[in-house]
């Protein structure tokens, strides 16, 4: 009799291990889409946060899959006309808009402010990165791993596909996104013609994580953007950066700093034309 209850559980538990497991495949982000780049065709609806326009028409959605990881991301292009080259603005996000729907990465502020003060048409590249996820190569501010390869696989699909002016990238993001606009430049410098880090997160208190070969950037173009009451990510992370950026010889480094003790300062940050006509006037030498 204990025989037959101990085989009993013994195969209620497997089978619950298969239906988990099946479950979960059948859950997987993207575990359909083809190699490479595919349209995502799903319906993006606005969610309940008003930063986000999550339907925004004009940013097409994609996917982008590479073995067996696949990340999500948005596309705005300008009408294109033969023979012309375009600027590219890359925004990558912070911890909090991480995901597989393609929509909680999609900022109010740097949509508007593109739309309202961008002096050229351009593309704009609005990646989601995979949750627990960051934009390095291993993972350096999170366990799970990092979207440096898929990222960069994607962005030169991207360049070779579109009539991108790869003198004019330009690279953007706010707090994990800022971290990553800088991890991004220091490691594939030949890519960005100008970077603006919004209250990026360089530094953490107890295990000492910085952002390493600063050197690579100390001739580029910056504009810092901070709130010095942050409460998420201290003012002082700012600060340290551009010091050893200076102490490399760095000159060409302009900043914005607010007391507002917000920590999404997107709005605050973009909707500024001087940000971006000085932006869209940089280019690589």
């Amino acid at each position: 009799m204990r025989s037959t209850k101990k085989n009993y559980l013994l195969a209620m538990v497997i089978l619950s291990v298969i239906i988990l497991t099946l479950f979960l495949i059948g859950c997987t982000p993207f575990k359909d889409a083809p190699q490479g780049l595919s349209e995502d065709t799903r319906s993006f609806t606005k969610i309940r946060d008003e930063r986000m326009i999550a339907e925004a028409q004009d940013y097409k959605g994609y996917i982008y899959k590479s073995g067996d990881n696949a990340f999500c991301f948005r596309l705005k292009s300008p009408e294109i006309h033969s023979d012309k080259q375009y600027p590219l603005i890359v925004f990558l996000h912070g911890m909090g808009d991480w995901g597989s729907d393609n929509s909680r990465h999609m900022y109010r502020s740097l949509i508007d402010s593109v739309e309202k003060y961008a002096p050229e048409d351009a593309f704009v590249f609005m990646p989601q990165a995979v949750k627990n996820w960051d934009w390095s190569d291993t993972g350096v501010l999170v366990d799970k791993g990092g979207m440096d390869k898929m990222y960069n696989e994607c962005l030169d699909l991207l360049l070779d596909k579109y009539p991108i002016d790869k003198k004019r990238v330009y690279l953007t993001g706010m707090s994990m996104g800022g971290h990553g606009t800088v991890w991004q430049a220091t490691n594939h410098a030949e890519k960005y013609a100008a970077i603006m880090p919004v209250c990026g997160l360089f530094y953490f208190e107890k295990s000492g994580i910085q952002v390493q070969n600063l050197d690579k950037i100390a001739d580029k173009p910056m504009w810092f953007f901070h709130s010095r009451n942050d409460k998420t990510v201290p003012f002082d992370n700012s600060i340290k950066l551009i010091n050893e950026l200076e102490s490399l010889g760095a000159k060409d480094i302009k900043t914005s700093w607010f007391d507002e003790p917000l920590h999404d300062i997107t709005k605050l940050s973009y909707d500024d034309r001087e940000v971006w006509d000085w932006l869209f006037s940089q280019s690589l030498k």
